[in-house]
């Protein structure tokens, strides 16, 4: 009896069950278990990614690019690191490099090629290997191509504008005058108009427009001067030939029959500061040829050639 006494008193003193360290090992195994999927889950992640992907810097050189009125491209490029380089390229053939050794902006006018449509490029490159491509295609609208004025000086100023479709008009105009306007009669592509050119030192601008609005103006100073006038008339066996200039004479040379007169100013016979003088000079029986050459204190020249024939009766 004493023995069954025992036994049940040392199952009534069995030891309580110790709460902290079954939390502690419940953590754990929660703190583990979530690990696992944290892990699983950034792996996932990882391989999902494409195996050629970067990190991207925001910080790049920035582009702009606009066309103007006048139909020429602006380009723009900055970077507050540097830029090294900028290239532009016209329908992926014709390259342009700039070399830019660190300025941080660079503004460019460069002009539309010819064609329907142009594709342009640009790219700009900073010291720090940073690197910005802009691409813009630009499509022509009509007629945007300049007429073209060319001139051809002699005594008097001849002008010639030309254009591919058709001209609407060209004006000229001396120093701040009004413009003179002429207007294309039958060849609607070409105007051509001769012109006297001013006295002393004057400033000529010529504009041509065409019918679709294009501009071309050119602008030139010239120094006008007048030539001399040479007449002749025979009386008999003489002959008068009278010159005329208003600032006088430099020199005067008359050549009959292939015998020449120099008259200048050491000569007597004639003062050559007068502005018309009259020569007289006897011609021989039969054909004569006679040559007078004249130039002015100005500098302008003047040479007169022609044949008379003196028959006595």
């Amino acid at each position: 009896m004493n023995q069954i006494l025992s036994t049940n008193e040392n199952k009534n003193n069995k030891k309580p069950v110790d709460t902290t360290k079954v939390i502690v090992v419940f953590c754990i195994i929660i703190i583990t278990f979530g690990a696992i999927i944290l892990g699983k889950s950034l792996y996932e992640l990882y391989k999902e990614r494409p195996k050629d992907a970067t990190v991207e810097k925001l910080n790049k050189p920035e582009i702009a690019i606009e066309q103007m009125e006048d139909g020429k491209i602006r380009i723009v490029a900055k970077y507050d690191q540097g830029l090294t380089q900028l290239s532009y390229i016209w329908n992926e053939t014709n390259k342009t490099d700039i070399n830019l050794e660190g300025q941080t902006y660079i503004e460019k006018l460069i002009d539309l090629p010819e064609g329907a449509i142009n594709k342009l490029e640009v790219i700009a490159i900073g010291t720090d290997a940073q690197t910005e491509n802009f691409i813009r295609e630009f499509e022509q609208q009509g007629d945007t191509i300049n007429p073209e004025i060319d001139w051809v000086i002699s005594t008097k100023l001849k002008i010639m504008a030309t254009d591919e479709t058709e001209l609407a008009y060209v004006s000229y105009k001396w120093n701040e005058e009004e413009e003179t306007i002429i207007k294309p009669t039958t060849d609607l592509k070409t105007i051509e108009e001769t012109i006297e050119i001013k006295r002393g030192t004057n400033s000529l601008t010529i504009k041509a427009v065409d019918t679709s609005g294009n501009i071309a103006t050119k602008t030139r100073t010239f120094q006008g001067i007048n030539e001399p006038e040479i007449t002749w008339r025979k009386y008999g066996n003489i002959v008068a030939i009278t010159v005329v200039h208003d600032m006088g004479f430099e020199k005067i040379t008359l050549i009959i029959n292939g015998k020449e007169t120099v008259y200048d100013e050491n000569s007597s016979e004639y003062d050559l500061s007068q502005t018309e003088i009259i020569l007289k000079a006897p011609i021989q029986v039969g054909e004569n040829t006679i040559v007078v050459k004249a130039k002015s204190k100005e500098g302008s020249e003047k040479k007169l050639e022609g044949k008379t024939t003196y028959n006595p009766q």
